[in-house]
């Protein structure tokens, strides 16, 4: 069997017999797995099928000088093939580090955060202190159950319902799609109907709340989901929910008809996210409410991957 020089087209390169191979090889003269590929078939000029045949890197070396030799052992072809698999997973994994970005759309607790009136804000008190002798520093945390990035639980609005620890996990983790509302007032079914959210089940509303998030000062004139938009949503199969602001419902509205809505049809409410960062598009969610028995809600910590 002659085999062509792996650096030149020439039919006048140095030739090598041929060698029986034993476990990995083909003995039989047939076509390595990867055959379908023109650069590995038999009598082809390609390095790669030299490669293949002569199973060795010092054989090409060799074959420059214009003396081919046979190695001894031959190397498994299998090597070659799980070095080309995982070169293209490390490549893969690579490009998939460079794409992916976390966005934590979390509030953070502060003594000076915006919250719903009359409603306490977090207070953190020490109760020991390395400094003062004792040997750790231990605080203890109060907070309202609704201040800064939230989950409304059932029983929030509906007597009797379950409280934040039956929440399911299946359904505050998923795909979720963040959309853009330029509406100054309100969410409403016109502008969801243009937003084409085609069949998300995890829908989060970026709007002109965002400049307000990080504020001390509470902005009564926040953008809120319309009790309309409520209906149209779930309507549609829509799962959970999310704004920028400390509520989906009108400041000061004569019924939580938006909160009823939602809780009634089981959708999941998270309430107080950062949006001034991811840009609208399709992320992975990941919500995380404290897990407190009875709680009408929980403060959370959401995270968006992807974009």
């Amino acid at each position: 069997m002659r085999f062509l020089h792996p650096l030149s087209n020439s039919r006048d390169a140095p030739s090598c017999p041929p060698f029986s191979d034993r476990g990995d090889g083909r003995p039989d003269g047939r076509a390595p797995p990867f055959a379908s590929d023109h650069r590995f078939r038999p009598g082809g000029s390609s390095p790669l099928y030299f490669l293949y045949r002569i199973g060795s890197i010092d054989a090409i070396l060799t074959a420059g000088s214009g003396r081919v030799r046979r190695p001894s052992p031959p190397t498994s072809v299998d090597f070659f093939q799980r070095r080309v698999k995982r070169s293209f997973k490390d490549h893969h994994r690579k490009l998939e580090g460079e794409a992916m970005r976390l966005y934590d759309v979390t509030m953070t607790l502060t003594h000076s955060m915006p919250t719903y009136p009359g409603e306490p804000g977090p207070a953190l008190t020490p109760v020991k202190r390395m400094k003062k002798g004792d040997p750790a520093n231990v605080s203890a945390l109060s907070l309202g159950l609704h201040t800064g990035t939230h989950v409304d639980a059932p029983i929030h609005f509906i007597e009797g319902a379950p409280g934040v620890e039956a929440l399911p996990l299946e359904i505050l983790c998923g795909p979720a799609r963040l959309v853009r509302i330029d509406d100054p007032e309100a969410v409403r079914p016109g502008e969801l109907e243009r937003a084409g959210l085609n069949g998300a089940t995890r829908v989060l509303f970026q709007t002109r709340n965002r400049e307000w998030i990080k504020a001390s000062r509470f902005h009564e004139d926040f953008v809120y989901i319309a009790p309309e938009a409520a209906e149209w949503l779930v309507a549609r199969g829509v799962r959970l929910v999310g704004i920028d602001y400390l509520s989906v419902e009108a400041f000061g509205a004569p019924q939580p008809r938006t909160h009823q809505t939602f809780l009634h049809a089981g959708v999941v409410v998270i309430e107080g996210l950062d949006l001034s960062l991811p840009p609208p598009g399709d992320y992975d969610l990941r919500c995380l409410p404290l897990k407190i028995a009875g709680a009408d809600g929980a403060p959370a910590r959401v995270v968006l991957a992807g974009g």
